[in-house]
């Protein structure tokens, strides 16, 4: 799991630039040290073990990436549908990096050969938060 995080730390780093950071963390409700927003949380989803003909393993894994969007915006749902007029050019909402999300990882392998499936499988509902500087809105995508 350690390199599955640290791959996709990476891979969502150089792939969506507008981001301000992508940091590992240990629950959805432990907000990276907020550098700004939007921001990606990587959380150890789980791993589930399956027997195989032969004596053989196969593990399922599955990681939470956790889009954070500030709320404090003007426009009323800002933080889901995004805003330029607020945001600036990147004015993207959690909506918006979620297809951004699904469109960077699907199918994608991170260059380890023994990855043979990459598929985000949900969308969990947008939540919100009180953070260090204010309320902040989050929603949850799993891998």
């Amino acid at each position: 799991m350690d390199v599955i995080l640290s791959a996709l730390k990476t891979r969502i780093g150089e792939g969506l630039d507008y981001l301000r950071a992508v940091a590992v963390i240990e629950g959805e409700e432990f907000v990276p040290e907020e550098p700004g927003f939007p921001l990606i949380g990587l959380i150890d989803g789980g791993t589930v073990l399956e027997s195989m003909p032969g004596k053989k393993e196969r593990q399922t894994h599955t990681v939470g990436v956790v889009a954070y969007q500030s709320l404090a915006l003007n426009d009323s749902g800002a933080a889901i549908m995004g805003s330029e007029a607020q945001l600036g050019a990147a004015g993207k909402g959690l909506l918006a990096i979620g297809h951004d999300l699904k469109t960077l990882l699907n199918d994608n392998f991170l260059g380890d050969p023994k990855i043979n499936f990459a598929f985000m499988t949900r969308w969990m509902p947008s939540r919100v938060l009180e953070g260090l500087s204010g309320f902040i809105c989050y929603k949850r995508f799993d891998f």
